[in-house]
Parts: structure tokens; sequence; C-alpha cells
């Protein structure tokens, strides 16, 4: 323990009686001390006493003046006492910077939460949450009896070990819900699904809990509904009786003949539905009565709209011939004749539309036998003019890859940040190594799975069988529209080779750790999860992988740059140092027969990715790891320094 100084004694200035000093300066008893009158100093602004005896500054601030000068402050640029003999800043800037620095665990530039510990709040949480957790176990009074027993096999499913703020969180809100809501006994996936429609959507860490409850004492769920059907559901019911029968059949067609996926059928239901109301507007009331006309008309209202001069804002066309709108409906502008007609719908939005009604009357016609005449041919095309076989300026295949100083930099960080300690989020590090070690597309970083021998047993712990140890991926065989899209690394067994990376167990292993401490739901098979994603169970979206990967090369290289081209440049390498064999390996990376050739003759465009702007920068940034920027960047030119804020 540091010793304490101890107070003089001696006769008081004041009242000339022998005791302990309030102050070092001169001896003044306690009773003296406290009659003494108070003032602002001059110089620290506080109020103290022995101020007009000083010459207008506090005790305090005249000890201090003895010791120290003024000085520049290196944060704020104001002229102030710094706050030690040796620091370059002031008392107030120096209590900011004392406390900001890297987190001893997640390796985060943060401010401490605990500067002993060098935890940021976000990992302090963490360490303190068991702790927390058994607290609120130990205490939690629950009074129905079936509720109480249903906490009880929740809590027996916590691995104690692994426990984080997420989990703590989903405990406590389960906890408190128990309270006040009562469960019909038994428990059934029934009972859980009709909660779940009664819960909002910030009782998601509820709706997570009693799923993996229910999948504990129950088993899976055999009966759960598929999302897309009910959806399609909700847009045939939503037509006439007379209408809905045909509604299901041609559901059921696109889906068992036409091989569409569920986005592809929802689009046609949707568009057929849109496309009824509009019949229905115009005195038509079966699909065999209609013409070539009534699909024209329905054309023309989805390509035009009125829209008010003054207010900007729009109306919606009722048909071809329609008048103006005297009056603008909006009640702040309510201006009169001031309307125009714009375009609503583009001529590619239209041709849409269009393809989908003569694929439904095509099927009314052809497989139904309903009608005779498709009333929605396709659009007439315009004829070219010129002599025949005349020489095409047609556009060359061109493929856009980054400098290799770029390339280099990239490969050279993920090399350093692999290992432990690094300043580099692990996600980060993690998705550069796929996409450019493997050419990673970002379709394949989103639904890229880790083996069901590899998944965590229990939220927040571990598997059987690490996957550092396996070091093997796989996808799904992808459900294509009627087999015209391309398929990339589809339905494959993805090796990855730790004889050529030897740091890449150690990665695997950290990645793992921090995918298990976020993850939500136990029936994720995918590799990278979202903290604050609204569906626990599905794959991330592509715009995560697009911050990901912006974020990941402007701390290394100071640019920005996107996962489309990092790929492109990686499958280069491959085909430029593959030998004979740079063919069959961009084959392996997934690519069909005539991409795979192209590389070999495409035309190469160097392209140099933008400066980082404080703007484009902060939204990739964020309040927890605000994103630091190198002095100079790979070409030698200065950056922003320091940490960029997001964007208000």
């Amino acid at each position: 323990m540091a010793q304490v100084k101890p107070r003089p004694v001696g006769k008081c200035k004041r009242c000339g009686r022998l005791a302990t000093s309030k102050l070092f300066a001169f001896a003044i008893c306690l009773t003296c001390y406290l009659r003494e009158s108070k003032s602002n100093c001059t110089m620290c602004g506080k109020e103290k006493r022995f101020i007009s005896e000083n010459g207008g500054i506090c005790l305090d601030c005249s000890e201090r003046s003895g010791l120290l000068k003024e000085i520049e402050c290196r944060k704020c640029g104001k002229l102030r006492l710094p706050a030690t003999l040796i620091s370059e800043y002031c008392c107030p800037c120096w209590q900011k910077i004392d406390r900001t620095g890297i987190c001893s665990t997640c390796g985060r530039q943060c401010r401490y939460w605990s500067k002993i510990k060098k935890l940021c709040r976000r990992c302090g949480s963490n360490q303190s949450a068991a702790r927390r957790l058994r607290r609120f176990v130990e205490t939690v009074e629950i009074p129905n009896e079936y509720n109480r027993f249903l906490f009880e096999r929740l809590v027996a499913t916590i691995n104690w070990e692994m426990v984080h703020e997420e989990i703590r969180r989903r405990i406590v809100e389960t906890g408190t819900f128990l309270q006040s809501h009562k469960i019909e006994e038994p428990l059934s996936w029934r009972t859980i699904r009709e909660l779940d429609s009664k819960r909002s959507g910030a009782q998601d860490r509820v709706r997570e809990c009693f799923q993996h409850l229910a999948e504990y004492l129950l088993g899976p769920d055999v009966d759960q509904v598929d999302p897309s059907a009910v959806k399609a559901l909700d847009l045939i019911n939503r037509m006439l009786a007379s209408v809905r029968p045909i509604a299901q059949k041609y559901s059921e067609w696109l889906r068992n003949e036409r091989k569409d996926t569920d986005g592809v059928r929802l689009a046609h239901l949707h568009t057929l539905n849109r496309f009824w109301r509009s019949c229905r507007t115009q005195g038509v009331t079966c699909l065999a009565n209609v013409t070539a006309e009534h699909v024209e008309e329905f054309l023309y209202v989805l390509s035009f709209r009125w829209k008010c001069r003054e207010c900007s804002s729009t109306k919606n066309l009722s048909g071809r011939g329609e008048a103006p709108p005297s009056v603008c409906e909006n009640s702040s502008c309510a201006a009169n004749g001031r309307f125009d007609k714009v375009v609503r719908c583009l001529p590619v939005s239209l041709s849409g539309y269009r393809a989908r009604l003569r694929i439904l009357f095509g099927w009314l016609k052809d497989v139904e036998h309903g009608i005779q005449v498709n009333p929605a041919p396709s659009a007439e095309k315009k004829k070219k003019k010129g002599r025949r076989n005349a020489p095409t300026n047609k556009i060359l295949p061109t493929i856009q890859y980054y400098d290799w100083d770029i390339i280099d930099a990239l490969f050279h960080a993920i090399e350093i940040n692999a290992l432990e300690g690094a300043k580099m989020p692990v996600a980060e590090t993690f998705a550069l190594y796929l996409v450019l070690h493997h050419g990673f597309y970002v379709y394949e970083l989103q639904t890229v799975r880790i083996p069901l021998e590899c998944r965590p047993v229990v939220v927040g712990g571990t598997s059987a069988k690490p996957l550092e140890q396996v070091l093997r991926l796989e996808w799904l065989p992808r459900e294509l529209s009627r087999k015209r899209h391309f398929v990339g690394r589809s339905g494959d067994v993805f090796e990855m080779q730790p004889a050529d990376e030897p740091w890449l167990r150690e990665l695997t292993a950290r990645f793992m750790q921090d995918r298990n401490l976020i993850l939500r739901d136990l029936n994720n098979p995918y590799l990278f999860v979202c903290r604050y994603g609204k569906h626990p169970c599905r794959s991330v979206g592509r715009n995560y992988f697009w911050h990901l990967i912006q974020k990941a090369t402007a701390r290394i290289t100071g640019r920005v740059c996107n996962p489309g081209i990092l790929a492109k440049s990686s499958r280069l390498l491959y085909s430029e140092f593959g030998g004979y064999e740079g063919w069959r390996h961009l084959r392996e990376l997934g690519l069909c027969e005539t991409h795979a050739r192209r590389y070999a003759w495409a035309q190469r465009i160097r392209v140099i990715p933008k400066k980082p702007n404080e703007k484009a920068m902060g939204r990739l940034s964020s309040r927890r790891s605000p994103l630091v920027l190198p002095a100079s960047d790979v070409f030698g030119m200065p950056t922003a320094v320091g940490p960029l804020r997001p964007a208000p």
C-alpha cells in the first residue's frame, strides 16, 4: 500500500491552539479552516479557501505552478498545465487518452471498461456474465409451477464455462417472460408457434430460447411450414374464389414442372395478383375472357404515373386517357392543375411483367387447354438496318484486377493477422483468406456450411470434433431456376490445405471461437453468422461481406477494395502462374469451361481502388471498434489519420 504523508502538528494560525493542521502550507486547525470564506481561483476556476491571501489563486495551483509550466496540449491545442511533469496533454485530454487502447481479449481499439485488466465493455461484460447469471438463477421467483419446471430445464442446458453476455441476456429475458406468461401444459411445437405469433420483434431472444428448449425436450419440428409456401398461399387467398384453383395449380406447375425457385414463383404470383386486380376494374371476371387489349392496358398503367410539380407527390394511373388530377391530395400542398405524367416503370421492368404474363397464358393454352390464343405475345423487336453479314462492334470481354502491390500487401497481412494477438478482427482475416487464396464468390461465402460433426453441441460451447482438425467445408446442391444460372461450387466438399499455410489451423480455431460466442441458434449451419441478424438460422446478406472486405482492405492498404475484383485477381493468379494446370485449377474453383478459358485470352484491366473518405468509412466503422487507417497507403500517399467514427 502507498504511504500516506502525515499531517503536521503545530499552533493554529488563527486561534493559536496546538492541533493537527488541515493544510501542509501552514498550520490551521479544522475549526478555523471551515470558518474561512471561499472564492473562485483565477487559474483553475474552482471555489476554494485562502484565495485573496494568495494573490487570487488557490494553494494547489500555487504549488503546481511552481513545478509545472503551461504547454500547448497535443490533442486540443489549448495552453494549459500538463497532467504530469512529462505529459504532452492537459488533464481533461489525458483522462480520455489514458483509458483508450487495445483490448487485451478481442484486440479492438476501444475505450477501456476496466483499465487495470485492459478490457473493453463487451469483453468485460462477457467476463462477468456467468457470475451475474448465477445470481439471477438463484434469486428469480416464478410463481407458476410448470413455468418453473421449464426454466429449470432451460438452465440445465447451460454450459457455464462458455457463458457470455448474449447467453445471459437470453436466459434473463426468458425467465422474466415466464414470470408473467403462463405456458400451457404439456409443451408442444404448436404452443411454440402460437407464442411466436403473439410475441413482438423485440423478444427475439425469448423466441430463440423457447425453440432451443423445445428441440431439447421434443426433438425437431417435423410440421414446420415453409415461409415461401405461406407467402404464396397469402397471395392466392387475395384473389377471387373463381381464380384461386387456377392460381394454386399454376404455382404447383411452376415449382414441380418448370423447376422455378421460391423467389421466381412468388414473382409470378405477385404479377398474377396485380394483373387480376386490373382486370376486375375493366369488368373481366374470367381469365378466358382476357384479350390483348387488357394486357396492354395493364402494362400502360404500370408505365406512367402523375407527379405534382410543387411537392413531388405521386398518384398512380387508373386507365388510359385519364385526365390529370385537378387538386393535389397532399394537404400541405393542395396545388391546382400542377400534375405531369412521368415514368413509373422502366422498359426492363415492363418486359419482366410481360414475360410472366406470357408464361401464365402459355400454360393455360398449352398445358390446361383453357384458351385458344395467348393474349400476351412477346414484344416486337426492332429490325436493324444495314447490309447482311456486316461486321459488328462487339465489346471484348475484360477481366479487372487490382494492382499487385495491393494483393501482395493483403497476402502478407493475412499471414501476420493469423497469429495470436493481432489487431485485425479474425472474421475479416478469415474472409480475406477465402477470397484471395481460394477465389470465393460472395454467394459462396454466404452459403458455405460447417460439417455436422464440427458444429457446437450447446450455445456458446465447442464441438466434439473441432473444425481446425477437420479443415473441411461444404455446400448444399444449389437450387437453380430452370438450370440456367451459373452453378459455382455447389454440392461440393471444400478441403483446406494446411500444408501450404501452416498458420491455417490457428486462424480457424480463433475464428470458430469467435463464431460460437455470437451464435444464437444451434441449427445455423453456415460458416459466417451475424450477431444482430433478424433470423438467427439464415445466412447473412451480401452487404455484410461487402462491408467486411472493404473494412479489412482499408485497414491494411488504406484503399477500399470490393470482394468481386479481389476474387478475380485471385483467379487471375491461378491462371497466370498455374502453367498448363491453370485451367484445371480454375475449374476446381467452380468456374464453368467457357468462363475458365476466358481467363487465358480476355483483356486485363488494372484497377486502382479509391481512397477512403470519412463519409464512406463512417458507415463501415462501428462505435465499439472504430476503423483506424494507416498513416499512408500501399502507394505511399497519406491517408486520414486516426479513427473514423460512424456517420450520425
